[in-house]
């Protein structure tokens, strides 16, 4: 491909001509009204699968070759502007069937998705732009990556990110299989079970405490001597029978 910077439009006096890829995509130069061009090693600098951004500029003497969006990438080539002169045309010509287009024609839209976010925006020509599903959203079709191709278009078919349907997806749990959630739901039995014996109320059942109110201790000192003074009177009882007959009979 070969791009001339002239002015005026019809005079090939003076001019620059600045040569991409030659030699099987391997050199480029910059030369000045048709003079010896002196190749500098750039090899796969032109890619026939997609378009590569190149710039050019013609600042602070030097008229320069380089590859990126803007002036300030990498310098693939660069010659000095012996003859100063105002740039005022721009001829591009190429060969085979190559073609090119402007920068700001190469860009590709921002599209953005229900459920999505965008990770990386990146709309230049073969630039990749990354999503991701929202919280609580899976990837059911389409492609999370794509990639800014030739004619302004995506190449990728744009992401479709839905709900999860289990109400798992409230408390932070996706289960893609009916096996992944049996799973989860056995885990969570093992650790909600209440085992009988560590429960309060059954410790509690046996295990007798101190009770130092007055009503309790009133209650259980008449209680106790009752008790106490009723089982010899008891005992009494059960022989007065035998002692009345051998007051009577002398037996």
């Amino acid at each position: 491909m070969t791009q001339d910077l002239s002015t005026p439009r019809d005079d090939w006096s003076q001019f620059y001509e600045i040569v991409i890829g030659v030699w099987s995509n391997q050199k480029s130069c910059i030369r000045a009204l048709k003079e010896y061009c002196a190749y500098i090693e750039s090899p796969g600098i032109l890619n026939s699968a997609g378009y590569v951004q190149l710039w050019i500029s013609w600042d602070n003497g030097d008229v320069q070759l380089g590859k990126g969006p803007k002036a300030d990438g990498v310098v693939v080539v660069s010659h000095p502007q012996i003859i100063p002169y105002d740039v005022n045309y721009l001829a591009v010509m190429t060969h085979y069937t190559s073609s090119w287009r402007f920068y700001e024609e190469t860009d590709c839209k921002v599209e953005e998705f229900n459920n999505t976010y965008i990770v990386t925006n990146d709309t230049r020509c073969n630039g990749v732009t990354n999503y991701a599903c929202a919280s609580g959203y899976n990837l059911t079709s389409g492609n999370l990556s794509r990639l800014c191709g030739t004619g302004l278009e995506w190449i990728g078919d744009p992401p479709f990110c839905s709900g999860c349907i289990c109400p798992s997806a409230g408390v932070g749990y996706q289960f893609n299989t009916t096996e992944e959630l049996i799973k989860r739901m056995e885990e969570m039995k093992k650790k909600l079970k209440i085992e009988r014996e560590k429960t309060n109320a059954f410790i509690r059942s046996k295990t007798s405490v101190k009770d130092s109110r007055t009503s309790s201790t009133g209650i259980g000192f008449v209680l106790g001597w009752g008790i106490i003074g009723s089982l010899p009177v008891a005992i009494c009882l059960g022989d007065a029978a035998s002692l009345l007959r051998h007051m009577r009979h002398g037996v």
